[in-house]
């Protein structure tokens, strides 16, 4: 492994995720930093929210790191979303996950959102 090579995997095993907490869903996202490979899965289409559902399915895990959504949910948000799961909804939450990011930690944030 050259050194190169050994400082991306380093970075990457270093990233710290953010939480996005979704009051509607009665959820908190937990989001890692943006890697090339999920910006090219994110931007398949041009759809606008395809890439908003993309962004959400791809980016949000769980507090231990696994997806928290997966394409069946894709597939359902697309079906059936509406009102706390539609299109205004969706679009909030892949805004917020590609806002700039919180520099508190994970469980300082949900402390934070419990509170409110």
């Amino acid at each position: 492994m050259s050194d190169f090579e050994e400082k991306i995997q380093t970075a990457f095993s270093n990233r710290e995720p953010r939480v996005v907490h979704v009051p509607e869903w009665g959820e908190d996202l937990y989001i890692y930093p943006l890697t090339l490979l999920q910006l090219e899965e994110i931007y398949a289409d041009d759809n606008d929210y395809r890439v908003a559902l993309r962004t959400i399915l791809v980016r949000a895990k769980r507090s231990d790191g696994s997806p928290r959504f997966d394409k069946a949910d894709f597939e359902k948000f697309r079906k059936w979303g509406v009102d706390d799961y539609g299109p205004a909804v969706i679009a909030k939450v892949a805004q917020q996950i590609n806002s700039p990011e919180d520099k508190r930690k994970p469980d300082e944030i949900v402390a934070d959102n419990e509170k409110n």
